[in-house]
């Protein structure tokens, strides 16, 4: 199971989150991993994040706590 984080600041693609060590991917790298689960902390960008997967063709679970 791989555990990512997706940031649009193509500033810190490339990087990794403090203390926990998970890569910082772009939206498109999404397709690379094929996520089952896609865990979105801000709900204000809940429709932009299910259209931008839905582009995409990312058939992962969007769950939006």
């Amino acid at each position: 199971m791989v555990h990512s984080t997706v940031d649009m600041n193509p500033h810190k693609h490339g990087k990794f989150i403090g203390g926990t060590g998970h890569p910082v991917m772009s939206v498109d790298q999404l397709n690379e991993i094929n996520p089952s689960l896609i865990l979105l902390l801000n709900p204000i960008y809940a429709d932009e994040v299910a259209h931008l997967l839905q582009v995409r063709r990312i058939c992962g679970e969007l769950l939006v706590a």
